[in-house]
Order: structure tokens, then C-alpha cells, then sequence
């Protein structure tokens, strides 16, 4: 759904994925509690994280959190790499579009993203904000030449 408009805590991506979240700082509050529970009672796992926390509170309780589309995964938009009005279309009304680890494998994959020479796969995932960037701005410049709001 979309965001309450009172400040229920939403989180921006239908998979719960914390890229972007918004609410009044109550809701924070008591979110980032229920958070900090879940790190406790999974303590020995070390791979927790709060993506699966919030993901397991969810389960939980499908009523904790709001849910809304507003962020577009990037591995959807890389999969209609090289960009042109498909991928203006697609991206059209978005909010964000969050560029994961997991986009960048994709990317990298497919060859949307290029391999920087002499540079390992984690330094490439470290620099995802200037691969976002550089694909947004190209994004940009694509769909300047077209206008979206024809039918």
C-alpha cells in the first residue's frame, strides 16, 4: 500500500528490501526496536541482516510495515540494456531505482556494466554509486528524445 498518511513506518519495496524507508519517528522507533529483537534472537547467524530482519518481521506480522512500488529494482532496468523507450517506460513514475549487489552481478553479467580493468568484483560493488550515476544519467539523456506521456 501506499504510505499512512499519519507516518506509518514504509518501506519503499514490495521485497521489503531497506533501501528506502520512510515514516514519523514513533514508527521509527519502534520499528528499529523490533529490528534490534530480531539481531538478538539471530545473533549466531552471521549473515542477518536488517533486509532479513524486516523481511522476517514481515512474515511475522504482514500488518508491521507498509509496503508501496515506489523503488524500481536496477536489475530489471539493466535487463532491457542498452536503454531506449522500454526503459523509459518501465521506470516512468519511480521514486528510486536501487542498485543492489545483486543488480551489479547482473549488470556485470549481461554486460550492461562493464569490467574495470584489474578490478575485483568487490571494489566494483563498492563503487555502485558511480555505476548508478553513470546508468542514470544515460537513462536521462535517452528519454529526454522521447515523451512518455503519448498513448
Amino acid at each position: 500500500g501506499a504510505a499512512d498518511p499519519v507516518g506509518k513506518l514504509t518501506i519503499h519495496s514490495p521485497a521489503a528490501v531497506p533501501c528506502l524507508i520512510s515514516g514519523s519517528r514513533s514508527e521509527w522507533d519502534r520499528l528499529a526496536k523490533e529490528v534490534f529483537r530480531s539481531a538478538k534472537s539471530h545473533a549466531q547467524d552471521e549473515d542477518w541482516s536488517d533486509m532479513f530482519a524486516l523481511q522476517d518481521l514481515r512474515e511475522s506480522d504482514p500488518r508491521i510495515f507498509e509496503t508501496s512500488r515506489g523503488v524500481f529494482p536496477a536489475e530489471k532496468l539493466l535487463d532491457v540494456f542498452p536503454f531506449d523507450r522500454e526503459a523509459c517506460v518501465i521506470t516512468k513514475g519511480r521514486t528510486a531505482i536501487h542498485f543492489s549487489h545483486y543488480s551489479i552481478d547482473f549488470g556485470l553479467k549481461i554486460g550492461a556494466i562493464e569490467i574495470m580493468p584489474g578490478k575485483d568484483l568487490k571494489l566494483i560493488q563498492n563503487n555502485r554509486g558511480i555505476i548508478a550515476r553513470q546508468l542514470i544519467e544515460h537513462l536521462h539523456h535517452v528519454c529526454e528524445g522521447f515523451d512518455l506521456d503519448e498513448t
